[in-house]
C-alpha cells in the first residue's frame, strides 16, 4: 500500500446512467485485503482502521468475512 490516501471513510460507487450511488466500502476493504495478503505487506494504520471498519479485525490473514 503505497498510502497515498491517509483516513479514508467511505468508498463511494456513482453510476450517473443510471442515476444510482452504491457505498462500495465493504467491497473495496476486502480487495485491499486480498491484495494485501497476496503481497505479504502489512497495511499502513490508516487503511487498517479502514479495513476493521467495514470487515472486522485484520488481525487475522483470513479475506473472507469476518
Amino acid at each position: 500500500m503505497s498510502e497515498q490516501y491517509v483516513a479514508p471513510v467511505r468508498v463511494v460507487a456513482v453510476n450517473p446512467a443510471e442515476h444510482k450511488i452504491e457505498d462500495a466500502s465493504a467491497d473495496i476493504a476486502l480487495e485491499i485485503l486480498r491484495r494485501a495478503d497476496l503481497s505479504g505487506q502489512e497495511l499502513p494504520s490508516s487503511i487498517k482502521a479502514f479495513v476493521d471498519n467495514y470487515l472486522g479485525t485484520t488481525g487475522s490473514s483470513h479475506c473472507g468475512p469476518p
